[in-house]
């Protein structure tokens, strides 16, 4: 299964700051904590590459649950991404359809 119209799949500015907020605070890792909005910027353009293109794989072993609600359809995806340092982390993203429109929406994303 492949998630439907991955390539107008969104995510929200304010979700990217939240995330990146996160991952500089006080559990995040050291190198992220060094980081600065300045440097992180060719990193999280390379990393939305990425995950839009293993959404277009549409490679059925990633998606893990499709779960149909009045609100929509939530997608739980899980993959390898490669972090700035080069290490591979497992990922589970959450994607989300809602009703009445035809584009995923980011929802959330964790390590595995």
């Amino acid at each position: 299964m492949k998630l439907p119209n991955s390539k107008n799949a969104y995510i929200s500015s304010s979700k990217l700051l939240d995330i990146m907020t996160a991952l500089r605070s006080g559990n995040g890792c050291p190198w992220d904590k060094e980081q600065t909005a300045e440097s992180l910027k060719p990193f999280l353009v390379e990393e939305t590459y990425e995950v839009l293109e293993a959404l277009d794989e549409g490679d059925p072993k990633k998606i893990k649950e499709v779960i149909t609600s009045p609100h929509g359809v939530k997608y739980l995806i899980e993959g390898s991404i490669q972090t700035p340092t080069g290490t591979y982390i497992k990922l589970r993203t959450i994607w989300i359809i809602d009703s009445g429109q035809d584009y995923p929406r980011f929802v959330t994303a964790y390590p595995l």
